[in-house]
């Protein structure tokens, strides 16, 4: 420790350590969101104490709740964080908020106390999101930073798989508090990290070899005309419109099965929290699995025929999903037949799990392309820009899902929400 740094300056700002802290913020984001699913309809009947004919109408209300105020809070947030210099103080502060907001939904005891907890989630996991992007551009060298963007999503893809696997295997196994204790004990991992960390902003201003690894890299800013310019052409671009369509569905989708699923399979097949969480995981996994072969078939036939087969073979399987849930209660004479039922109907979720892989990010992909090609001609750095584009259109997304699948499951059932979600896709 020389030159007046502080102590452990040379790991503290390493680009390892900021990965670090970046990827495990971010993970508490994803984690959190879908963490609840599984546990919500113990909560609406054992610590609300309301009747468990909520449960569908609580669940559009707290899954919606994130979608609406990520998409109202992102541009303000953007705007706000585009200010500052540093990040570790907004990053430290949005955790400590989503820290409380976790809190106050482990202990509610009413639906008011569950809302307020949700949106304290939801705003602070929404400024954490930005920010922790931000960081990345601020501190990462630009020869890193594809890694470090694959390594980002590859943690949001855990955090995805691992969220409602999790808290339905530990309500059922282990209990309701062991349950939130999980994402509390994470969050206090990242406040930690996060309070280590030191920025290259941070560092003295005669910079060791550590700073050839860090480089702070500045988007050029535009002056108001010039960034009304930029947006006009990006939302004038048919590619672009078509990207955060697609972007936008698999928000719907996403969501759509996060607010119908878990009530369904308890209602229909009577399962438990660790098998509804278990579920989950199916329909993720598959896409791990094939992530590398998808990459592959991309690279070889390009986005538009994947993506337009995948849209349109996950259409045909949410009809073949819906049918196999359609009113069959009446219909099941043995257990035995309700067993295979249950068994084809999670052999379909499996499947809708490995052709989401192959529609998965072409979107993002596709507004990459366009941010290259934009800034080619332009001479503007539009990467940014299309990252705050692709989380307006995903949370777009989770806002409007919960409503749509919720709305449709409740007044015609779960056969004709996964019709109604089945000719979205034929659409897109």
């Amino acid at each position: 420790m020389g030159n007046g740094e502080p102590w452990g300056a040379k790991w503290r700002s390493s680009s390892g350590f900021i990965m670090f802290t970046v990827v495990i913020g971010l993970f508490c984001q994803i984690f959190l969101y879908s963490y609840i699913v599984p546990v919500l309809s113990y909560m609406v009947e054992h610590r609300l104490q309301l009747s468990a004919s909520q449960i569908q109408k609580i669940t559009i209300i707290v899954l919606t709740l994130h979608g609406g105020f990520a998409v109202v809070m992102t541009p303000i947030l953007t705007y706000y964080v585009n200010k500052t210099q540093h990040r570790k103080i907004p990053l430290l502060i949005s955790l400590f908020w989503c820290f409380i907001g976790t809190l106050l939904i482990a202990f509610a005891h009413s639906l008011r106390m569950l809302v307020l907890g949700r949106a304290l989630q939801a705003i602070a996991g929404c400024a954490g999101w930005i920010i922790s992007f931000a960081t990345i551009d601020d501190n990462i060298n630009p020869a890193y930073t594809g890694k470090a963007l694959r390594l980002t999503f590859t943690s949001l893809a855990t955090a995805i798989l691992t969220g409602p696997a999790i808290s339905g295997v530990l309500l059922q196994f282990a209990g309701y508090w062991a349950t939130w204790s999980v994402p509390l004990c994470i969050l206090v991992m990242s406040f930690i990290a996060r309070l280590i960390m030191l920025e290259d902003t941070m560092l003295p201003a005669t910079s060791d070899e550590t700073s050839s690894l860090l480089n702070s890299v500045k988007s050029p800013q535009l002056s108001p005309r010039g960034g009304n310019r930029i947006c006009s052409i990006i939302l004038s671009d048919i590619g672009f419109l078509v990207s955060f369509l697609n972007i936008m569905m698999e928000g719907i989708i996403s969501t759509g099965f996060d607010t119908t699923l878990p009530i369904f399979l308890q209602r229909q097949f009577g399962m438990k929290p660790a098998a509804v969480g278990l579920i989950f995981l199916a329909l993720q996994v598959p896409g791990v699995v094939i992530s590398p072969f998808i990459g592959l078939l991309r690279s070889k036939m390009g986005l538009r025929f994947p993506t337009t087969f995948g849209w349109v073979i996950m259409a045909l399987l949410f009809w073949l999903l819906g049918s196999l849930g359609k009113d069959v209660s009446s219909e099941i004479t043995t257990s035995d037949v309700h067993i295979q039922r249950a068994d084809m109907f999670v052999c379909v979720v499996i499947f809708i799990g490995f052709v989401a892989a192959i529609i998965r990010g072409a979107g993002m992909l596709q507004m990459k392309g366009i941010a290259n090609n934009l800034q080619d001609h332009k001479g503007h750095t539009l990467t940014s820009e299309m990252y705050s584009f692709a989380d307006i259109g995903f949370n777009s997304g989770a806002f409007v899902g919960p409503l749509l699948s919720g709305y449709v499951s409740e007044v015609s059932g779960f056969f004709y929400m996964t019709l109604t979600m089945g000719k979205s896709s034929r659409r897109v």
